[in-house]
């Protein structure tokens, strides 16, 4: 008697290498599906359905060929203003293993930005792989060559797949290293060959490095253990437990060494919104409703649907139908676990079109088999197959969306990197009030995105290697606004050009005025106050709020600078500016003054959302360079020879962010 059970297991007939006649026909079907993914392929940028995504993905082989080929140092195109100092663009994220293999040809080559094109024949070359290793899997199961044609030929037709396995996204790749694992996991233990063993750990850590949400494909994986060893023979033989450590370390290593990286893309809810499931999004039916539509719209269509319920009802007696079905189980497991993620991005979905091909692959071939009736049927599926394709992906859907081959980056993004691209020469950066990460990746800059309104926000984030400013039109509203009363800002802002939406300027760097960036958050409206000409900032009033957790309100007060006018007049007779914020505590302000004098050179305290805590750093000489210190904590410093003449920000009905303005300590003139 043996461990490994034998009930339906595949015959070597079935494993027989296929005939030249299934290699022809197999050619032919991936050409149509690569052919079809072909439409838009040269389009010069990222514009099309989920671009915000695709543009990051491809920030990832841009950042390589701008940065370093270190795998394992992942940069993007856009950084929050707030990380200056940090290394630029590097983001927590999973790995991006595809971003960095596309990276490598264009480095040999010495090309320094991956065209568009480019990275979406990446994508197709992963798309004929996986329909290879579908086409194996299912001969390797014990399927018949028609049902294995079939399969692939569905993978090629499934609109979700059509769409998502041509963009520039990890999504598409992954369904590759996907299968790739479990069919060499099956060879390995079925002919127990070590190169199998090392290429199903290989492909089983990648597709986890690629999308840690692949990790619905233990439960496939379990079924083949079980299957061909048997559960007690699996869990006795030590050669598996090794394998499953090989595979989950590197995975676990990359995952703590990325989490301290100092911005996420949220792979972990403790950084950012969480994607996981709670009773409020599982117990409303819309979150169902939506999920129903798009499978039998924009994932199989009802047709496909049709087929795979008609492939489902062979699970009894067909092994590869009973694998296709463990892995679509596990998928909706992973589904149900992470709600919040797949209601919000469709691409989620995405790996259900491999074992769902697998089972329409076999309805298919039975429905084709039951006479005129299954004929008749399997045209009029095609029919609504059709339709329903041609509305997903080309024509408009339903309510707000277009079909995922028509634009999703709005108007006036577009004009916002025509404008980058045709001003700014090779190398520069530029500081954006969008985020918008296919704004930059189709100007072909790396930059700087700032979330507030405050123009000293913007000036504060530029520097030698990022001049420029890119502002909406209330953006420059507001900039012009400010240098009618600001001598000193009008002569550092120049307008580069302006369009419909956005308009282009330079900041000049050889200002003796200095912008620290704010800190803090951005809620509120934007405020900049400045000292009076010949004086600057002594002291600030502090009224706390919400049980002296935070800064509700907050008054800076100036006084004359030089030895001669502060010897002459007392520090009374200063200037005092208007409050920012709106709650004030019935105890009164807090009074932090600098001691006599001095003169604040800087601003120091904490901040994560709100100010918690704010204060005056008073020397006159002892002036360091702006660093934040710890996660919450801030000091902004002034450069060697300035004072802190002004300060701004945002508030509302508490300070949100503060920065500082620093000129050299001149007197006024006569």
């Amino acid at each position: 008697m043996t461990n490994s059970p034998q009930r339906d297991r595949p015959s070597l007939q079935s494993r027989r290498p296929f005939t030249h006649r299934s290699w022809w026909l197999l050619l032919a079907i991936v050409l149509m599906g690569v052919g079809i993914r072909c439409y838009q392929l040269t389009e010069p940028g990222i514009t099309d359905f989920h671009a915000w995504r695709q543009a990051d993905t491809a920030a990832f082989t841009h950042g390589y060929l701008d940065e370093t080929l270190n795998p394992f140092h992942p940069t993007v195109d856009r950084y929050p203003c707030e990380l200056q100092g940090e290394p630029f663009g590097l983001v927590e994220a999973e790995l991006p293993v595809v971003g960095w293999l596309a990276a490598l040809p264009l480095a040999a080559l010495g090309v320094d930005f991956p065209p568009a094109w480019y990275l979406r024949a990446i994508s197709l070359l992963f798309f004929a792989l996986t329909c290879l290793y579908l086409y194996l899997m299912v001969l390797r199961l014990g399927g018949e060559e028609s049902e294995a044609l079939l399969a692939v030929a569905a993978l090629c037709l499934l609109p979700l797949s059509i769409y998502f396995t041509r963009t520039i996204q990890p999504d598409g790749p992954s369904l590759f290293f996907g299968i790739a694992f479990l069919y060499h996991l099956l060879v390995w233990l079925e002919d127990d060959r070590l190169a199998d063993a090392v290429l199903s750990g290989v492909f089983a850590t990648l597709v986890l490095l690629l999308k840690l949400s692949n990790g619905f494909l233990v439960f496939p994986a379990l079924y083949l253990f079980i299957s061909r060893k048997g559960l007690v023979g699996a869990l006795r033989t030590p050669q598996y437990w090794l394998w499953g450590v090989a595979i989950l370390v590197p995975v676990a290593a990359w995952s703590l060494y990325a989490h301290d990286f100092p911005w996420t893309f949220g792979i972990w809810g403790n950084r950012s919104g969480s994607k996981f499931t709670d009773w409020q999004i599982f117990s409303d039916p819309a979150t169902w409703r939506k999920l129903s539509e798009r499978l039998v719209f924009d994932i199989l269509t009802w047709s496909g649907l049709m087929l795979a319920v008609v492939g489902a009802t062979r699970a009894r007696g067909r092994e590869v139908v009973r694998f296709a079905a463990v892995w679509a189980i596990a998928f909706i497991l992973f589904v149900c676990a992470t709600l919040r993620g797949n209601e919000t991005h469709i691409y989620y979905q995405l790996p259900i079109v491999v074992p769902a091909s697998i089972l329409i692959g076999v309805g298919a071939r039975i429905l084709w088999r039951a006479g005129h009736a299954g004929r008749a049927a399997t045209a009029v599926a095609l029919v609504v197959y059709a339709v329903t394709s041609y509305h997903i992906l080309l024509g408009p859907t339903r309510g707000w969306e277009n079909g995922y081959f028509n634009d999703d980056v709005p108007a006036d993004i577009q004009e916002a990197s025509r404008l980058v691209r045709k001003n700014l020469a090779p190398g520069e950066k530029f500081v954006s009030t969008s985020r918008h990460p296919a704004l930059f990746f189709n100007a072909r800059h790396r930059g700087w995105f700032y979330d507030g309104e405050a123009v000293p926000g913007f000036i504060a984030c530029t520097d030698e290697e990022a001049p420029y400013v890119l502002w909406t039109k209330d953006d420059r509203r507001r900039a012009t606004k400010m240098m009618r009363r600001d001598k000193t800002l009008q002569s550092q802002l120049v307008e580069v050009e302006r369009g419909k939406h956005y308009s282009l300027w330079k900041v000049e760097q050889d200002s003796d005025v200095i912008y620290l960036r704010a800190v803090g958050g951005k809620g509120g409206s934007a405020f900049v106050w400045e000292c009076p000409e010949g004086q600057a900032i002594a002291g600030l009033n502090i009224h706390r709020a919400r049980d002296g957790e935070v800064v509700g309100a907050l008054q800076a007060s100036c006084a004359p600078v030089g030895d001669q006018q502060r010897q002459q007049q007392p520090r009374q007779q200063g200037t005092v500016g208007p409050w920012k914020g709106k709650h004030r505590s019935a105890d009164g302000p807090d009074e932090l003054r600098c001691p006599e004098g001095e003169l604040a050179v800087g601003l120091e305290g904490h901040a994560e959302g709100l100010i918690e805590h704010l204060e005056p750093t008073c020397s006159p000489t002892a002036n360091r360079p702006s660093k934040s210190t710890g996660e919450t904590s801030f000091r902004l410093r002034c450069p060697p020879g300035s004072v802190l003449t002004g300060i701004h920000g945002q508030a509302g009905l508490y300070v949100d962010g503060v920065g500082g303005i620093c000129a050299p300590p001149e007197a006024p003139s006569e």
